[in-house]
């Protein structure tokens, strides 16, 4: 966009590094790819920029997530609000995660992640119309979500991956 004076202002995607607090530049693409080749994930958001270590937004593939469940003895008729609360669902993502996580640097390694129950769409414009994700706005729309994975205060709404004095030092 331009401003009023004539200068261009590049307003998103200029780089998707984002640099955590310890000044560590994290790549987030590596992981969301890992992730999104698996049938139950269907998009995948690293975020972190400004904090001391990556979290991700997790959105499982409804109707994967729902055979998923049938398959656990779980009926076809739980919505997927509840199926992302079962211990059991959780568990299993956070073994998918521990994979991406894997050959990761140990600073780009996510250790935390929600599980959303609502995609990423063209119509949110969340997405753009060749299906990329607006960083931006996911993080404005998603902040309380993004925050609350970075809070110690025993919040029981993302899963914790790697407990943070286990991680390797800086």
């Amino acid at each position: 966009m331009f401003t009023e004076d004539g200068r261009l202002r590049i307003t998103d995607r200029k780089k998707d590094l984002f640099k955590l607090s310890t000044g560590k530049y994290v790549m987030p693409q590596p992981i969301e790819n890992r992730l999104t080749t698996h049938p139950l994930v269907e998009q995948a958001v690293v975020v972190g920029s400004d904090f001391k270590y990556p979290t991700a937004l997790v959105f499982p593939d409804h109707e994967a997530l729902k055979a998923f469940a049938r398959s656990r003895g779980i009926p076809g008729s739980v919505d997927v609000e509840e199926l992302v609360r079962r211990e059991d669902v959780r568990q299993h993502f956070k073994q998918l995660v521990e994979t991406a996580n894997e050959g990761m640097d140990h600073w780009s390694r996510v250790k935390r992640f929600k599980l959303m129950t609502q995609p990423l769409t063209t119509e949110s414009e969340l997405l753009t119309p060749t299906l990329k994700v607006r960083r931006g706005k996911v993080h404005e729309r998603f902040a309380e979500e993004i925050e609350s994975m970075y809070l110690d205060s025993g919040a029981t709404d993302h899963v914790v991956v790697e407990a943070l004095e286990d991680r390797e030092p800086h």
